[in-house]
């Protein structure tokens, strides 16, 4: 009778520990935004979470105070000034080849101009003149070696003021077009703009210093005279844009400015994260990642100690209790009832007898000694799969781990990094910029340290 009761008090030990084992293994729901929560999620100690929608908002912002780049080719004006100077002087050497050549002399007098076969001459260089508008006024000009700035010099003159102007192409850049502060790049056209000559720079225009180059061409021939206009709308055409926009820099530039910029939303311990038949929000599956992170680092961070749940809790010792006390019970009433069955059968004198009765007890232990370890054998059997499965777990949190740590390494290299690029900046920059260089500096440390102190772990 003690021996099974034995075997019963370490099968209840058993079952209370495969209890134990399950209850190890419950974690945090994975949810996805726009699933509904199906149980309470309570913050066990203080938690911070990044809002991704309102950083996204507060990065948008920040970025929109970033100036966009245009890259200013200030040689640009001078190469379309002297474009349109060669055109009118390839033209005047052509035009006068012609007139020798018909005229058998350079100049002509005024006879000679108003001669129809002057008018016929004009007329037929005007096709293979194109697109140089070759007037019938201007030809007379020409020809007679008269002074050409009643009809070209104000031209001439307003068309050099317009490309000295910031031109830019017709179309905005998408994200563009809310932007009303703008940081001109000087070049010389053969070069990039980088990041390096953006910082120098301190010329910043707003939207309304730039023309576009559409507007422009259409604006330019509209204040001169009808005999002017012709060579307007010839030199609107040799006008180019001299301001690029440079898209790729402005992202650049506007992702240094916003990568430290995050919207965190502090849970106090005991605070509801999120209730049941809420719909998760992008807020709150960051708060549950981070929760869960944070969780496995403190996991990590324990040292192993023989686990607690060996000892049985009084609920679950009492049920086992009066479960092997019900079945010790009706095992004994299962053995008296063979023995009577085999006391009305056997002959009087083999019942009586002491030593068959003994036997037939052995017989008896033995069958029921062999049942139940068959049945702890079973029950073995279902501990070393629960154990294989606790051990695959254990590999997979100390990945988690591993990948937890990298993370917070790759955290700190980017602070540090961003600790000495300010140090870098201070040593070069003016005096009165010194000062917000070393508050930035102040902050960033103490965002490191705040990062540490958040996920300080013992990795060894």
């Amino acid at each position: 009778m003690k021996s099974l009761l034995q075997v019963f008090a370490g099968l209840a030990v058993f079952v209370a520990a495969s209890h134990a084992l399950a209850a190890e293994r419950v974690v945090l729901p994975n949810y996805h935004v726009g699933d509904t929560a199906r149980v309470d999620i309570i913050a066990p100690f203080p938690l911070v979470a990044v809002d991704p929608v309102k950083t996204a908002e507060l990065k948008a912002k920040e970025a929109a105070r970033v100036p966009a780049i245009f890259r200013w080719d200030t040689n640009a004006s001078g190469r379309v000034v002297s474009e349109f100077r060669s055109r009118i002087t390839e033209e005047q050497v052509r035009f006068l080849d012609v007139v020798i050549n018909e005229y058998k002399r350079a100049t002509l007098d005024e006879r000679a101009v108003n001669n129809p076969r002057f008018r016929r001459l004009v007329t037929s260089l005007q096709e293979s003149s194109k697109p140089f508008p070759l007037t019938l006024p201007l030809a007379k000009t020409w020809a007679t070696n008269g002074d050409d700035t009643v009809l070209l010099g104000d031209v001439q003159k307003r068309f050099e003021e317009a490309a000295a102007l910031h031109i830019r192409p017709e179309a905005w850049p998408d994200d563009w077009k809310n932007t009303w502060q703008f940081k001109v790049v000087p070049t010389d056209g053969t070069i990039e703009a980088t990041i390096a000559l953006a910082d120098k720079t301190r010329l910043q225009l707003r939207r309304t210093n730039f023309f576009a180059i559409g507007k422009l061409r259409s604006d330019f021939p509209k204040p001169f005279t009808r005999d002017q206009k012709p060579f307007a709308k010839f030199a609107a055409d040799l006008l180019k844009p001299n301001c690029i926009p440079e898209e790729r820099l402005t992202r650049e530039l506007r992702a240094r400015r916003v990568q430290d910029v995050w919207s965190a939303t502090t849970f106090n311990a005991g605070e509801t994260i999120v209730r049941s038949g809420d719909v998760i929000t992008p807020l709150t599956k960051a708060t549950i990642d981070e929760l869960r992170i944070r969780m496995l680092a403190m996991k990590a961070q324990e040292p192993p100690q023989q686990p607690a749940w060996i000892v049985p809790s009084v609920t679950a010792g009492a049920v086992f209790v009066v479960i092997c006390a019900g079945i010790v019970a009706w095992n004994i009433r299962r053995r008296r009832a063979a023995m009577l069955a085999l006391q009305v059968t056997a002959p009087a004198g083999i019942s009586a007898d002491p030593a068959v009765r003994a036997q037939l007890v052995e017989r008896l232990t033995r069958l029921l000694g062999e049942t139940f370890v068959k049945r702890l054998f079973v029950d073995r059997t279902r501990l070393l799969e629960s154990h294989n499965e606790a051990s695959v777990q254990t590999q997979q949190l100390e990945e988690r781990i591993e990948y937890i740590q990298t993370r917070v390494q790759e955290k700190y290299r980017e602070y540090e990094e961003r600790i000495a690029e300010l140090e870098r900046e201070l040593a070069t920059a003016e005096e009165e910029k010194r000062d917000l260089i070393r508050a930035k500096i102040v902050l960033a440390r103490e965002e490191l340290e705040a990062e540490r102190a958040k996920h300080r772990v013992d990795w060894n």
